[in-house]
């Protein structure tokens, strides 16, 4: 009997300029999922999905003997490239502490435990001047924190493209911050509802001309009209601080499970199939 050809999530919601997880996302990917160094000896693997497309968990538990591991490399699947890497061990995020793996969502699907920790790529330019972007997370203590950030403001200007996914300390909120063309002018989302501590959530986050939004579970955490062209460019950018180049900070608390970018806001039904997608698999 055939098997059924793999459909992934990029699959049906194309147009994906980054994506990142622990999970298997395109019909298109082979590769790996993401390198594990094994804190033991310094050893580093590349880790694949089994034959559901979930993380090849057997293989780093076989890996890690006992040891802890941490993740040095996440690997684009959208087909851009844009790998995330870290190359300071102490500032790796663990995916595997010896004996059990962090979770997001009430099922068994893995998630990067993050502290003072976070992955960089040097240049991407991951927009042409509006964007969808989703995440699955589990909070820890919230405050302000990065999930997903394009915005260097220790080098300013053009430099400052967006803050895609955060936390802000005032009521604990969803955040989206987006710049003009000119990287000095901003707009966020005025969030108004409570994102809760050590809580799994599908954060996500539209950008466009008209506004910018944030959104928890699907629901709105609250928009802003912008009424000016969005910055993008080739920058600097992160997942789990900001990216300040000079010294990275508003480290996230918690769990990140998966981030995607789209090119172009999406429209109301694709960006509800996007988030149902991620809240079905990682049962959020």
């Amino acid at each position: 009997k055939e098997t059924p050809s793999f459909v992934g999530i990029l699959d049906t919601y194309t147009g994906a300029t980054a994506a990142y997880s622990t999970r298997r996302l395109t019909n298109t990917y082979s590769g790996s999922l993401m390198r594990v160094r094994r804190a033991s000896d310094g050893f580093q693997l590349d880790v694949g999905y089994d034959t559901n497309g979930h993380l090849d968990v057997a293989a780093i538990v076989s890996f890690a003997a006992g040891s802890a591991c941490t993740v040095s490399v996440w690997k684009d699947q959208s087909g851009n490239g844009l790998d995330l890497t870290q190359t300071t061990t102490g500032s790796q995020p663990i995916i595997y502490n010896g004996s059990s793996f962090a979770n997001v969502g009430s099922g068994s699907r893995v998630g990067l435990l993050f502290a003072v920790d976070f992955l960089e790529r040097s240049a991407g330019d991951l927009h042409s001047g509006s964007f969808f972007c989703a995440s699955a997370v589990k909070t820890g203590i919230v405050g302000n924190e990065q999930i997903f950030c394009q915005d260097d403001a220790y080098v300013g200007g053009t430099a400052r493209v967006a803050q895609y996914l955060r936390t802000g300390s005032a009521a604990n909120t969803a955040r989206c911050v987006v710049f003009d063309t000119t990287g000095s002018n901003y707009a966020d989302n005025t969030a108004s509802s409570t994102v809760a501590n050590n809580t799994d959530y599908v954060i996500s986050a539209a950008g466009e001309h008209a506004k910018v939004e944030a959104f928890v579970n699907n629901v709105s955490n609250g928009s802003t009209s912008i009424g000016a062209d969005l910055r993008h460019g080739s920058e600097r950018f992160t997942v789990g601080a900001n990216s300040h180049s000079n010294s990275p900070s508003a480290f996230w608390n918690g769990r990140i499970a998966e981030v995607i970018i789209w090119d172009g806001a999406q429209s109301t039904s694709d960006r509800t199939g996007i988030v149902n997608n991620i809240d079905t698999y990682f049962a959020i």
